[in-house]
């Protein structure tokens, strides 16, 4: 399993991913700077997530998980847990003692749990908003 640190050439590809997964698109402007993709033993690119780190408390989030959706569920499986792996060991090295996050899948739901994450809440719904242009 090969890991690259996400940058905005690989937007593109996301979008599309997210897209394959009904997945409302999103603007890269929003993308933190910790960012990774996972790639199978053939090079074929699996899974990808963010992490942001409050700048006042110990915690950080992970999000925007998604898949290649060209992946069987055991590439999906390995590709997300070594995501999940990378960034809480990057969320650790820079100081963040707790991460959240949040999914709509079942099956990531588990792989959560399985990974160590404590399911705290369900049925909820994101909202995000615009409130400047640069």
């Amino acid at each position: 399993m090969r890991l690259e640190q996400f940058n905005a050439g690989h937007f593109p590809m996301i979008k599309e991913w997210w897209k394959g997964h009904d997945h409302p698109d999103l603007p890269i402007e929003i993308m933190p700077d910790i960012g990774v993709l996972s790639y199978g033993e053939d090079g074929k690119p699996l899974a990808f997530g963010v992490l942001y780190a409050a700048n006042s408390a110990s915690i950080g989030w992970i999000e925007w998980i998604t898949t290649n959706p060209e992946c069987t569920p055991f590439e999906s499986y390995k590709g997300v847990s070594t995501v999940l792996d990378f960034l809480c060991k990057e969320a650790k090295d820079v100081g963040i003692s707790w991460v959240l996050c949040t999914c709509r899948q079942k099956s990531l739901g588990r792989l959560l749990i399985k990974n160590g994450f404590a399911q705290t809440d369900e049925n909820v719904s994101h909202f995000l908003k615009l409130i400047t242009t640069k």
